[in-house]
């Protein structure tokens, strides 16, 4: 049972999850399954971890139905019930936490059962908790925010129509057009730029784009003005974070502008306090996107992505919202320190974060992020060992480690080392089979650039060529390669 979905599910629980998921079980509400109590209190023995030989389906049989025959059939229903239980969790989970969305039910309850004076007290929320001002501090997603908040006034609407014919309900025609102008807006940037920015990583041809696109530039830009313009007059938040998201898609539509992306920048840096948390962590990754598509040689990516970041601290933005880290984000921006010598920086990063990336990537996130730090401060041996500890699953992070080991060999002119670790990759790339599933061709044509280009540094710091170590730093200063800026460090020692 080591190896099921419900052992990966509550694999992911936090100590105050269990002790909810515990309570969860025990409520005849959410569950008429006693044995499903029983099967959880053995399991959660071996909690945080649930890595053990116990955590078996006969050897939890006998805990559960003791003196009874093995039965595979009960065990496996039971199994696939306790299975069921854990997912109703998760989904009750995040229902608690999206007030907004529990708002509208409960708004679409009172309305079904007719109960209009009871219904006509919850104004003082519309009005209060979830009025343009209160929004500055939600939690959830804005379009999402503002799809509930339709189907609410939509409701109202109705109501005072129904109810009381002359009832002036102008405010809310008003509040229903802009909330779902806001929500489909919003939505449709979102998904454009997502997919936009997914086919950087996906070996799968460019799709087309061309029903949102053609939705989103069916509307001239004077047009989206004079909209944002007329929303305006009755909230200045709204405006603020439409126009933040009207920019972000023009910046993605126009991929490669250093003027749109610098246009979008300068807006959200300069209105962020009127935009919630939430949403400005989806307005800062729209813009990560934006910037991975700049191509200009005189414009400094990682400068703009370390003010990126600079940003996010600022604002208090850099967690996710249950104060976690994933780990591929940890990762992202330790590649940014890791690749401007930062360490001063690093090190206050992975003080500060290291115990917020999420439970089931830290330790190796970790490692990989010291070994990276130790070859900062040019204790190789250590930063080996630290990088021998580390185990991904992600074929990219295989390669980082890979690329890292060859630093590391260079670093510590090990050529016999450096060999082994270069026919290593060299085999890892060939095994076609798991390679073309995940790497895109662009990322293939990264990989060769960077092992060819340490290859031939090597053989440079081995016997030294003016000519062809000119001609590798031509090459290294023209590409994309990733480490450029150790790549021509290293050259200018040799040099010297």
């Amino acid at each position: 049972m080591k190896k099921s979905s419900a052992i990966e599910i509550i694999s992911t629980f936090s100590k105050e999850d269990l002790d909810l998921f515990s309570d969860f079980l025990k409520s005849p509400y959410f569950n008429k399954i006693k044995n499903a109590v029983k099967l959880y209190t053995e399991i959660r023995r071996y909690a945080p971890g649930f890595d053990n030989e116990n955590i078996d389906k006969e050897k939890l049989w006998k805990k559960i139905f003791p003196g009874k025959e093995y039965n595979y059939g009960t065990m496996k229903n039971l199994i696939h019930e306790f299975t069921r239980l854990a997912e109703k969790f998760v989904t009750n989970e995040i229902y608690k936490k999206n007030e907004i969305q529990e708002f509208s039910n409960l708004y679409l309850g009172l309305f079904q059962r007719k109960l209009y004076r009871i219904l006509d007290t919850k104004d003082y929320y519309l009005k209060n908790k979830f009025s343009d001002e209160a929004l500055t501090k939600y939690s959830r997603d804005v379009p999402e925010f503002y799809y509930h908040l339709t189907n609410v006034y939509l409701i109202k609407m109705w109501r005072n129509y129904f109810n009381d014919m002359k009832t002036d309900n102008a405010q809310d025609r008003i509040s229903t057009a802009e909330s779902y102008i806001c929500s489909i807006f919003m939505n449709l940037v979102t998904i454009y730029s997502t997919i936009k920015a997914y086919e950087v990583n996906d070996k799968a041809e460019t799709i087309n784009l061309n029903s949102i696109e053609m939705i989103l530039t069916s509307i001239s830009d004077k047009t989206y003005k004079e909209i944002f313009a007329h929303i305006r007059e009755t909230s200045e938040i709204k405006y603020s974070i439409l126009n933040a998201y009207f920019l972000g898609f023009k910046t993605m539509l126009h991929k490669g502008s250093v003027i749109d992306y610098s246009n979008f920048k300068k807006y959200l840096l300069n209105n962020s306090r009127l935009i919630s948390a939430t949403t400005l962590r989806n307005l800062t990754s729209l813009l990560d996107n934006a910037l991975y598509f700049v191509n200009s040689s005189d414009f400094d990516k990682k400068k703009e992505l370390y003010e990126i970041f600079s940003f996010k601290l600022s604002r208090n933005i850099f967690l996710q919202n249950n104060e976690e880290l994933a780990g591929g984000i940890f990762h992202y921006w330790s590649k940014l320190f890791f690749s401007e010598n930062k360490i001063t920086e690093f090190e206050e990063f992975i003080k500060k974060y290291g115990d917020r990336i999420a439970e089931k990537d830290r330790k190796d996130i970790l490692y990989l992020a010291n070994a990276q730090l130790l070859f900062m401060k040019c204790d190789y041996d250590r930063s080996l060992e630290e990088l021998s500890k580390a185990n991904f699953d992600e074929f990219e992070l295989k390669i980082v480690m890979k690329k890292m080991q060859l630093m590391i060999n260079y670093e510590q002119c090990s050529y016999e080392s450096f060999l082994n670790s270069f026919d290593s990759y060299k085999h890892f790339l060939r095994n076609a089979k798991f390679s073309e599933s995940i790497l895109r061709d662009t990322q293939k044509k990264r990989a060769k650039e960077f092992f060819d280009g340490i290859n031939e540094l090597f053989r440079l710091r081995t016997k030294y060529d003016g000519f062809n170590a000119k001609k590798l730093n031509k090459d290294i200063t023209e590409k994309n390669i990733d480490h450029k800026k150790w790549f021509l460090r290293k050259l200018e020692e040799l040099k010297n």
